[in-house]
């Protein structure tokens, strides 16, 4: 995978900026016309911060990403998984769009990474590799757009990911 779509810079400042602490007004604006861009950055920032959140048992900053359902649903598992010692850690990951369907509002990126559940029994586990795929529905609301519905992919029903821009990637 040669070519891999990568979170424009201004993600990566959004995230940065994360770690500042909190802005209770603070969201991510981008225009209200959803594009393959937009969507792409909404979703690959949105994986980032679910990764985060997932390794600092911090749910504070997922509302820059997520909405309605799936924001409820990953504040509970992040405090499930606070009251329980249990973390994930991934590290090198490669976040790639496999599919864009812009009628219906949904992406599907595909991560590669190194990934651990780190536990009080298990506070230092051996790193492991892992390939995903993650769906999401996006929804505008309040000036900007958001995850509101997303699920990890059973591998039957992955998309194809190809390493370069149109084909089977549903990019074209």
């Amino acid at each position: 995978m040669n070519t891999l779509i990568r979170a424009p810079a201004f993600v990566a400042i959004l995230l940065l900026g994360a770690c500042s602490g909190p802005r209770p007004a603070e969201t991510l604006r981008l225009p209200a016309q959803l594009d393959r861009l937009v969507a792409e950055q909404v979703v690959l920032g949105a994986d980032e911060a679910l990764e985060a959140a997932m390794a600092d048992l911090d749910s504070t900053r997922l509302d820059l990403f997520f909405s309605g359902r799936a924001l409820e649903t990953l504040v509970d598992q992040v405090g499930w998984m606070r009251a329980r010692g249990i973390r994930s850690e991934e590290r090198s990951a490669q976040r790639v769009v496999a599919s864009w369907d812009g009628g219906a509002n949904e992406v599907v990126i595909q991560v590669e990474a190194e990934h651990r559940l780190l536990s009080l029994e298990q506070p230092k586990p051996p790193w492991s590799g892992s390939v995903r795929q993650w769906w999401a529905r996006l929804g505008f609301g309040a000036g900007a757009w958001r995850v509101v519905d997303d699920r990890d992919l059973p591998p039957d029903q992955w998309r194809a990911v190809t390493t370069s821009m149109g084909g089977a990637d549903g990019l074209s």
